[in-house]
Parts: C-alpha cells; sequence; structure tokens
C-alpha cells in the first residue's frame, strides 16, 4: 500500500450514525484532519485561559478583556462540542477559520496565515506579563 493508498483508505470499524443507524466510514486523511481541528481549538482556549489568568494577576486588571477572552472561550468550546468527525465542512471550516490563529500565536511564520510585523512581547514567567503571547 503506498502513502496515498493509505490516506484513502477507510477505517476498519464503521461508524453507526446516530440519527440514521447507517454505518459510515472516514478516510485516515478526514481523522487527522478532525483531530487537528480539535487540537486547534483546545490550543486557542489554552491561550485564552492563561491571558484572563495574567490580567486577573494584575493589581488593576482590564475588566474588559478579560470578559472578551471569556466570550471567545465560550463560543471555542461550543465549537469543540460541536465537532463532529462526520461532518467533513464543519472540520474545514474551523481548520480555515481558527488555524492561521493558532499558527500566528504559536510564531510560525513559514505557515499559511501568519501575519508578519512587530512579534509581541512575551511573557515573562518570573515577573508581570507584558503582552499575551505564549511560546
Amino acid at each position: 500500500m503506498t502513502d496515498g493508498e493509505f490516506s484513502r483508505a477507510k477505517t476498519a470499524a464503521p461508524l453507526v450514525h446516530p440519527v440514521t443507524g447507517q454505518a459510515e466510514e472516514w478516510t485516515h486523511e478526514e481523522c487527522v484532519e478532525y483531530e487537528v481541528a480539535r487540537e486547534t481549538l483546545g490550543g486557542l482556549i489554552g491561550y485564552r485561559s492563561a491571558w484572563i489568568d495574567v490580567e486577573g494577576a494584575k493589581p488593576i486588571p482590564d475588566r474588559a478583556a478579560i470578559a472578551r477572552w471569556e466570550a471567545e472561550t465560550d463560543n471555542l468550546v461550543a465549537e469543540l462540542r460541536g465537532l463532529d468527525v462526520r461532518d467533513r465542512a464543519n472540520v474545514a471550516r474551523i481548520l480555515r477559520d481558527y488555524g492561521g490563529e493558532l499558527r500566528r500565536l504559536n510564531g510560525r511564520p513559514e505557515s499559511p496565515g501568519y501575519q508578519t510585523g512587530p512579534a509581541p512581547a512575551v511573557f515573562d514567567l518570573d515577573g508581570p506579563a507584558t503582552s499575551y503571547r505564549i511560546d
């Protein structure tokens, strides 16, 4: 089996659709894209959680920023809960809509979606944070 054949190979056990009861199968590539979408959302949730913690620890936290990050986290959690390997269009949308942001936050300029410009300061884990980027 070549690499191309492997990516089109079906899973060994079909997934049974909860409504129709029909067996469905997905390719290795589709499964990987689903997992990458899950990791993307989880990464963005993690960044926001860190930002909220750092901002909340400041003597005078920016409550508006914290509220915005909490709302964004709620949205990302809802996206994660709604993610379904069978919904290929939604998996593709998650990767398209959120992938660039995570690559940018991770500082990967070679990745599609990375925005050039001055890099924000990085967390100083031994002192007060000067921005909200974690490396």
